[in-house]
């Protein structure tokens, strides 16, 4: 199944949930990331559950949380 991660496309499993996509984004530029200090969006702007499932071609938007 094909996705976009902040405008990089990946290849995941199918079945695959937002938080196996943020785990693969995080691999593949080699950080480390705090699960509590990430959000995730669609295409759209609407936030993401880590437990929410994948389709193919979805577009995500991985950013860090801000504390104002």
């Amino acid at each position: 199944m094909k996705i976009q991660i902040n405008g990089k496309s990946f290849q995941i499993f199918v079945g695959a949930k937002v938080i196996d996509a943020v785990r693969m984004y995080f691999a593949e530029i080699e950080e480390v990331f705090d699960i509590e200090n990430i959000i995730v969006k669609d295409k759209y702007g609407n936030k993401l559950e880590f437990d929410g499932a994948l389709n193919n071609n979805n577009s995500l938007f991985i950013k860090l949380k801000t504390y104002d």
